[in-house]
């Protein structure tokens, strides 16, 4: 999984701390951590998450992706540091 953070905050932060989550349909929540090693002002930057043991029976099966970033140092505005999805999990 690929996720992507927007930094808004002053002017570039360091080791930017991402977590993502997929809740499966059982209800089990599978997580895995990275980080951004560094991002400017007003860019987009990729960490690449993976490693998730996702078991056969939640393929084809509709699960809930999280991804939380941060926060860093000076945001003044961390309610926009997450974001839910719904996917569908499937091998390729």
């Amino acid at each position: 999984m690929i996720a992507e953070s927007f930094d808004s905050a002053p002017p570039q932060v360091k080791n930017v701390a991402v977590k993502g989550e997929i809740r499966l349909p059982d209800g089990q929540v599978l997580t895995q951590t990275g980080t951004i090693a560094s991002i400017a002002a007003g860019k987009t930057q990729s960490v690449i998450l993976k490693g998730f043991a996702i078991p056969p029976e939640a393929l084809s099966r509709v699960s809930t992706l999280k991804i939380t970033v941060g926060p860093v140092a000076g945001e003044r505005v961390t309610t926009n540091n997450n974001g839910s999805y719904k996917i569908l999990l499937k091998l390729e």
